[in-house]
């Protein structure tokens, strides 16, 4: 019963993979000139046909499409953790956790005054069924003993405890909550694939989220010095230690590293030079998100067991699915096609 499981995710998530969009998909899609009749081609022509299904799509608003896309991820992952033994599920729900944090964030910047009334609009009531906590209660969120409130006995109240204000008149301390956040949700994935699994796959699997942490570790150095000219010390205090692909000392050297063209410079000759292509990056995400997709696409390819396969599989969904995102907003926008092609990554 138990392989069965396994083979029928992995069986699962690689029928999926094979509906993904195609180089022939993405060209007509850079052709549409506004957001519905992206809508249409995604709703008549791919598989996103079922997430679209009833929706009006010459009268589908950017952020509605984008809400239902992200939705559909969620689909997808629970569809294929369905399949997974009990004792698997823990594993499963890394993607659960993540939007967990995610929506601790979203409420904290909101709470700073960062956009609120965007934040309201996105908050995604799907997940109700298997989050920890009322995503939809944050919206009665105003101080951060309400947030404490709303968190109260799922683990992330304590976590978070720790970076309450002494006053409402006080900055909110949201580059701490997310490492604090960050880290727990890390160790604790850490700890179950250990537990877990055995042998390859539990190297494969450490590979994987390590890189992951690895690469939001490199994004935060690029961002706290291109956007905050942060110094070295604050941008040492926001990583999460990992070690992956890059040793300490290359981190130390990225830190120190006077610009962020320079830590660039410093990163296209490590040995993540293997997993990207020649293109000028002007964007720290690109380049990561490039690593990711080679990465995942070498496993989804060769391997058949099913926790890998899912890991896989839901890191080249999301990548598609930020693809498409890319795509909306430059029709919006009025970007020309081949300045949004650049950003894609397939």
């Amino acid at each position: 019963m138990k392989a069965l499981s396994s083979n029928a995710v992995a069986t699962k998530a690689k029928a999926m993979y094979g509906k993904r969009l195609r180089k022939e998909d993405y060209q007509e899609l850079l052709r549409k000139r506004s957001v519905n009749e992206v809508a249409a081609y995604l709703k008549n022509e791919t598989a996103y046909s079922d997430i679209l299904d009833g929706v009006r799509e010459n009268a589908i608003h950017r952020s509605q499409l984008e809400h239902l896309l992200k939705k559909d991820l969620y689909l997808k992952s629970q569809r294929l953790a369905n399949f997974a033994g009990v004792g698997h599920r823990q594993f499963y729900d890394y993607l659960i956790r993540l939007a967990e944090i995610d929506q601790i964030l979203n409420c904290i910047h909101a709470l700073e005054g960062i956009d609120r009334e965007g934040y309201l609009a996105s908050i995604p009531s799907y997940f109700e069924k298997r989050s920890r906590f009322d995503f939809l209660a944050l919206a009665h969120v105003h101080r951060f003993d309400d947030l404490l409130h709303v968190l109260r006995g799922t683990g992330y109240d304590k976590i978070i405890a720790a970076f309450r204000p002494a006053s409402s008149q006080d900055k909110i301390d949201s580059l701490g909550c997310e490492r604090a956040l960050r880290k727990d949700f890390y160790e604790n994935l850490f700890d179950v694939i250990k537990h877990t699994y055995k042998g390859s796959l539990q190297r494969q699997l450490l590979e994987i989220f390590e890189t992951s942490l690895e690469l939001e570790n490199m994004t935060k150095i690029y961002r706290l010095k291109k956007y905050f000219k942060a110094d070295p010390q604050l941008i040492l205090r926001s990583l999460i230690p990992v070690r992956s692909r890059l040793s300490g000392s290359f981190i130390e050297e990225l830190v120190q590293a006077p610009t962020d063209k320079e830590m660039m410079r410093l990163l296209s000759e490590s040995s993540y030079q293997f997993y990207v292509g020649d293109k000028d990056y002007v964007f720290i995400e690109y380049y990561a998100s490039e690593i990711k997709y080679h990465l995942s696409e070498r496993y989804m390819r060769f391997s058949t067991v099913a926790p890998l396969v899912y890991a896989t599989y839901m890191s080249l969904h999301h990548i598609e699915i930020e693809n498409i995102i890319h795509i909306i907003e430059g029709v919006r926008y009025h970007v020309a096609p081949e300045s949004i092609e650049e950003v894609l990554i397939y």
